[in-house]
């Protein structure tokens, strides 16, 4: 694999062909991007098996912070979507406490708009494939 610097904005091919757009791949931590041009051969299964990686990652990440969300709502005896909307109206407290409960619950939200992306990407060619399938006589 060719790793380029995060300022490249494209990549040409293995065998010189058309320039073919850097995708971000995750290593090691969900959160360490680096930008990865896979071989022709290999594109469409490396591919696949990075947006499996990162569903698999992203879903380890969530249930993580939903532990995390359910100690401070116990302890609170208040929902994190509930706790949001009264922080957003400027009626909790600055305390660092719940301002990393805020932070958290923020991360969730974005965690879990990622997962309906890289979900919907993995189930649309399954659909394709299982719709397009004829069935037996």
């Amino acid at each position: 694999m060719l790793v380029f610097p995060p300022h490249d904005q494209g990549a040409r091919s293995a065998r010189g062909g058309a320039e073919r757009p850097v995708r971000l791949v995750r290593t090691h931590s969900r959160r360490s991007l680096h930008h990865v041009v896979p071989s022709d051969e290999n594109w469409e299964r490396e591919t696949m098996a990075t947006q499996d990686k990162d569903l698999i990652l992203l879903i380890l990440d969530m249930q993580g912070i939903e532990d995390r969300l359910r100690e401070f709502e116990r302890k609170y005896r208040l929902r994190s979507n509930e706790f949001f909307r009264l922080a957003r109206a400027g009626r909790i407290e600055q305390r660092l406490e719940l301002i990393e409960w805020l932070g958290l619950y923020e991360t969730f939200l974005a965690d879990e708009r990622e997962y309906r992306v890289l979900l919907e990407r993995q189930v649309e060619p399954v659909l394709t494939a299982l719709n397009s399938t004829p069935l037996p006589s």
